[in-house]
């Protein structure tokens, strides 16, 4: 049983090493970067590979950001090769009912809203 628990715990701290030295923000499992733009590491990949792996998506801009990243594309001369999908977020609400004194009280404030 110690031997077990010795082994979770060098488990544990090779995890956490792991993900210090690479954060899992920075890349994917299949090494694609994830959130940055990075336009220096952007390639042109060939039509032949471009059928094999499918279509590939740069960003997830908002209204003021997409011109930056159109200006970004244009030395790569894409031309019709490039398109753009326009997605509209909808509002939501969050709404705060801080914590009730008891179970009770909290069940009368959420049936009185």
């Amino acid at each position: 049983m110690r031997t077990v628990f010795l082994a979770l715990v060098a488990a544990n701290l090779l995890f956490f090493a792991w993900s210090r030295y690479f954060p899992a923000d920075q890349t994917a499992a299949d090494g694609v970067l994830l959130r940055k733009s990075e336009p220096e590491k952007l390639k042109i990949v060939p039509a032949a590979a471009a059928a094999a792996a499918g279509c590939l998506e740069w960003g997830s801009f908002t209204a003021a950001e997409y011109p930056r990243a159109e200006k970004t594309l244009e030395p790569l001369a894409l031309g019709p090769r490039i398109s753009q999908r326009r997605l509209e977020e909808t509002a939501g609400w969050w709404v705060f009912v801080p914590p009730q004194g008891s179970r009770a009280s909290a069940f009368r404030c959420a049936s009185v809203a």
